[in-house]
């Protein structure tokens, strides 16, 4: 595969203890674990909203003079979340300043970006591996020139991955890491094998595994899954979707679906009108779709 060759070994990836009874404070990983020294951009991928919004303000209120930081979240609407990304991207390429990226999984897929040391919160070992894939994602650092943090974090006593992932998932991923301290891009592939096995997943687990034996995070080629696509839990909460009306021109627009609705009550039965309305209520939803975010009623209620 890829991996036998140094220019892919891209990664090392350092495993602190992920026994639950080991996991570690919110609080003591800000405090404690982030050790920036002269990397020149970091990445802190989180598990939930809350855990990410709190470690950006702790960083912003300590490295703000030294590194550009962005704090990206699906609570930003999608045109912000694309803006955030691009800045992000051009300072990485100009590299005039050191940058830092809180963000929670929504930066697994579809980002090309690429920073010389990462911290990740637990989660799932494909999730991880999508992870590692924003790490000296260019080879710009050279062999091993990437480092990643995989830690076991908790809020209270509360463990975070188990907001947002299927304990069993867990409990395979972190039995399969138990006795390393470390592993490299190289071994990415032995353990993909490993894990999908131990999951019983059979055809998409071949497909994934041929995914990451060829690099391949956002290209469909056939008896590939993506890294990006693939996805062992469904999110199937309820949401309601939000919009954030941040210009006029989608208050116009947010205008024109309401006027549009409205006429839809007087038009009878005149099924032409009717039609005209709808096609105009949909291509109006498609331009205001970057200003929509999805939230749980607990979110919409807080």
């Amino acid at each position: 595969s890829l991996f036998d060759i140094p220019d892919f070994n891209r990664v090392r990836i350092h495993i602190s203890p992920l026994d639950q009874n080991k996991a570690l404070d919110i609080k003591d990983f800000c405090k404690d674990i982030i050790n920036l020294e002269d990397a020149e951009s970091v990445l802190i991928v989180m598990n939930t909203k809350r855990s990410a919004i709190e470690v950006y303000n702790y960083i912003k209120s300590n490295y703000s003079e030294d590194y550009q930081i962005f704090c990206l979240t699906t609570l930003h609407i999608p045109k912000h979340r694309k803006s955030i990304i691009e800045k992000v991207n051009n300072l990485l390429k100009d590299k005039k300043n050191k940058v830092i990226l809180v963000s929670t999984q929504l930066i697994e897929a579809g980002v090309d970006l690429s920073f010389q040391k990462v911290y990740r919160d637990f989660g799932p070992l494909d999730s991880i591996i999508q992870v590692a894939g924003r790490c000296n994602r260019h080879n710009e650092y050279g062999e091993l020139g990437g480092e990643m943090f995989l830690l076991n974090l908790k809020e209270g006593d509360k463990i975070l991955s188990n907001y947002v992932y299927d304990k069993y998932i867990l409990q395979q991923t972190e039995a399969l890491l138990r006795n390393f301290q470390d592993i490299t891009s190289n071994q990415f592939e032995e353990l993909v094998n490993l894990y999908y096995n131990s999951l019983n997943i059979k055809g998409e687990g071949e497909a994934i595994l041929n995914a990451i034996k060829n690099l391949n995070y956002d290209e469909h080629i056939p008896n590939q899954i993506p890294i990006m696509d693939f996805q062992l839990i469904k999110n199937d909460y309820a949401t309601e979707i939000l919009y954030l009306l941040t210009d006029e021109m989608a208050s116009e627009t947010m205008k024109s679906i309401i006027d549009s609705i409205n006429r839809l009550k007087n038009i009878g039965s005149d099924k032409n009108k009717f039609f005209n309305i709808m096609n105009k209520i949909k291509q109006d939803f498609r331009f205001i779709s970057p200003y929509e975010i999805n939230l749980k009623k607990k979110e919409l209620d807080s």
